[in-house]
């Protein structure tokens, strides 16, 4: 599968309007999140929807890094590394004082709703979203819903938005279905295997859900976010806290690869 740039698809999000529906798309994207994870509302008809961004909320802190994690300390030592060009140093290392808004995400499509926590950089030069983001839940808190849509009603902002951007997909087989929806079998040499069909390569429109995609692109290619962390930020799978029981909790080992200025994204 080829998607477009990240920094194009960022650039695209900046024209939408209304500003709402743009912040909405924003956070769709930070989140690396369904689009029902951001909106509250759906039509009775929409069988498939759960939207649980009405459950939406943040909180801020200040984040300074913990000697005593190691993937936290590396993480932090790896991304000035990279910066400065040159091993940083204890003390460098101890100066990181970023305040950082966390942001609790419910997971749409698993089961039990569970939640999972998202800290972003505040500081503009690492992500200029944040801030909006933050100003945007401060000042629609006492609302019935941040973001009070249904997908239908922004899906065709977001494919104007996005006209022209193409997402290629290559070969792959499909399973085949008959003409009431169930997937069909054959017997062959005495063993039941299910039917798949090859779909050729071809090109289609990109649109709201292949944000998710470009967002993961964009935390493994560009800040070095581990398949795990990854997974983790986007809802693919539960954190070791809450497989376990031992709460619920923000990924402040992978915080510091955030860390790094927004311009390190080429825009093609």
């Amino acid at each position: 599968m080829s998607l477009p740039n990240p920094g194009i698809v960022r650039k695209r999000i900046e024209r939408i309007e209304p500003f709402e529906v743009q912040v909405c798309y924003k956070a769709t994207y930070l989140f690396c999140a369904r689009i029902g994870e951001v909106i509250a509302y759906k039509y009775p008809s929409d069988k498939t929807a759960n939207p649980t961004g009405s459950q939406l909320s943040v909180r801020t802190e200040t984040y300074t890094v913990n000697f005593n994690v190691k993937e936290e300390y590396n993480a932090a030592f790896f991304t000035l590394l990279n910066m400065n060009r040159k091993p940083p140093t204890f003390e460098e290392i101890g100066a990181i004082k970023e305040p950082v808004a966390i942001f609790t995400v419910t997971t749409e499509k698993r089961k039990g709703g569970w939640q999972r926590q998202i800290g972003l950089p505040l500081n503009p030069e690492y992500e200029p979203w944040t801030q909006q983001l933050l100003d945007y839940f401060n000042a629609h808190k006492k609302d019935a819903a941040l973001f009070p849509f249904r997908r239908q009603e922004i899906y065709p902002i977001a494919k104007e938005a996005f006209k022209g951007l193409k997402v290629h997909i290559e070969p792959y087989e499909r399973a085949v279905r008959d003409a009431q929806g169930n997937y069909v079998y054959e017997v062959k040499n005495g063993e039941k295997r299910l039917v798949t069909k090859v779909v050729k390569a071809h090109d289609k429109p990109f649109s709201q859900h292949g944000l998710r995609k470009v967002r993961r692109i964009e935390l493994e290619e560009v800040y070095g976010f581990t398949s795990e962390e990854r997974k983790k930020h986007g809802g693919w799978s539960l954190g070791i806290e809450e497989r376990y029981g031992a709460g619920i909790g923000w990924d402040r080992k992978s915080f510091p690869k955030l860390l790094q200025p927004l311009r390190r994204i080429k825009i093609e």
